[in-house]
């Protein structure tokens, strides 16, 4: 069996936030005076945003956590990046660089990962030598952040 985390406790209270905000939805719709139906309404949002929020800050706190117990390594500005060992994918974040950016390069990060769904194939046209390589997915910008070659 596993073991509930930290995580996995709060996802379970984030359900039981969304399903007040659901009751109370439903109330305010039953609710025949309109005071009562808006204040009803108002709260039922903001619980929906409190959710929202905090399954936010869950997900980026399992990812950092993930981190951490597999002590993934940036490669350092001195490192020589090779392509990625067989099982590997090279994987960077979303900040600005060039063809030839070195990792630690002004917030620049490049490290070896397992292949993982928020990872996806990036065509940015950094290291071009060493082949296909990926970018984490939830950059907002979409790719917008990087030069044009």
């Amino acid at each position: 069996m596993v073991k509930a985390t930290s995580y996995h406790r709060l996802l379970r209270y984030i359900r039981r936030i969304e399903a007040r905000a659901m009751r109370l939805t439903k109330k305010a719709k039953d609710e025949p005076d309109p005071d009562k139906r808006r204040l009803q309404a108002t709260a039922a949002v903001k619980l929906f945003e409190t959710a929202r929020n905090l399954r936010d800050s869950a997900s980026s706190q399992e990812r950092s956590d993930r981190w951490k117990k597999k002590a993934i390594k940036y490669y350092e500005l001195d490192d020589e990046i090779k392509a990625a060992q067989p099982g590997k994918v090279l994987v960077h974040n979303q900040v600005l660089h060039g063809p030839r950016t070195g990792s630690g390069v002004g917030g620049f990060r490049a490290w070896e990962d397992e292949p993982l769904a928020h990872y996806f194939v990036c065509s940015c046209g950094w290291r071009q030598d060493l082949g296909t390589h990926y970018r984490v997915k939830d950059d907002p910008l979409q790719g917008a952040l990087f030069k044009k070659q």
